[in-house]
């Protein structure tokens, strides 16, 4: 067996093919609703896979990276950018899980879409993982004293998970 990662994300608007398709998801999100049940659903925005295309075409604004002098050049879950010796990515857990730049339009777009497709679909919340990612320190690194993922369902409650002035007002700003 494939050892599976769910943070291993190369697509946020598809349904991952070993969990069936979106009309499968679709179906089972229905019998949940006939049965008086909410879907609550991952969705893993902090990070992909490297085999992202974004990664792998090296799209180096879509991620969280840091320039040769910066504070977070060469911290710990910095890696090197694709043989860049002057850009590291910040990978979270590891190398494999670049973190994505929530200051970039397409990072956002992309995610915004995505959270829109589902809630179509019947989703009634989300959870989201390794909240930490989108609140760094000054050094760049991940604020790692933030608690733990966030569900929202009906509205966005980001309750006291965020402690990050612009990634709470990007929560509170979407417009679905």
């Amino acid at each position: 067996d494939e050892y599976f990662n769910p943070y291993d994300v190369t697509d946020h608007l598809q349904v991952d093919k070993r969990f069936g398709s979106e009309a499968d998801f679709k179906e089972l999100v229905d019998a949940a609703h006939n049965r008086d049940m909410h879907v609550v659903m991952d969705l893993p925005i902090t990070s992909v896979s490297v085999q992202h295309p974004w990664f792998r075409d090296g799209e180096a604004d879509v991620f969280v990276t840091a320039k040769e002098g910066s504070a977070a050049f060469g911290q710990e879950n910095y890696h090197q950018f694709h043989g860049d010796n002057t850009t590291m990515y910040l990978g979270y857990p590891d190398a494999a899980n670049p973190v994505l730049n929530w200051s970039n339009a397409k990072v956002k777009e992309t995610i915004i879409e995505a959270i829109k497709k589902y809630l179509k679909i019947g989703v009634d919340g989300f959870h989201i993982d390794h909240i930490s990612q989108l609140a760094l320190d000054e050094n760049g690194n991940p604020n790692n004293n933030l608690e733990g993922g966030i569900i929202f369902i009906d509205r966005i409650d980001i309750g006291n998970a965020l402690h990050n002035n612009s990634t709470t007002r990007f929560f509170e700003d979407l417009d679905f």
